[in-house]
């Protein structure tokens, strides 16, 4: 699942973390941030992805530091020393990871279910939980 493409873009940068309330199947899923490309590619937009593990059958709070979100191309992680640019996000998406993940997640093809109730915009770093758009 990912928001609609070329929707516009929003601005992230006030926050330090995304929270996500899941129930899933024991899964690891991708959570992909899409920000307007400022590497110099030829790509119109760069992505930026991070696990998450979606509990089996029960709702779940998943926090993400928005610098655990490592910068990848066509899935591979890249090395670059550029940091996201959170005021320019243009999507974000959530995505089955087969062969990665969690010990005791559940691995390879089959079905799959994700539930997602919202997701939420904090600021955490100096302890207040402010929040931006949420459901």
């Amino acid at each position: 699942m990912r928001t609609i493409q070329g929707a516009g873009c929003f601005d992230l940068d006030d926050f330090d973390t995304l929270a996500l309330r899941v129930k899933g199947d024991g899964r690891c899923y991708i959570s992909t941030i899409r920000t307007e490309s400022w590497w110099g590619t030829f790509e119109d937009s760069n992505l930026w992805q991070s696990m998450i593990f979606a509990p089996k059958d029960e709702w779940y709070e998943v926090m993400i530091p928005l610098s655990r979100y490592l910068p990848t191309m066509k899935g591979k992680v890249v090395d670059i020393k550029n940091e996201m640019n959170r005021s320019r996000i243009c999507g974000m998406g959530l995505s089955l990871s087969v062969n990665g993940g969690l010990e005791g997640a559940v691995m390879g093809n089959g079905d799959f279910r994700l539930e997602l109730d919202w997701i939420k915009a904090l600021r955490r770093e100096d302890g207040r939980r402010r929040e931006d758009r949420g459901r």
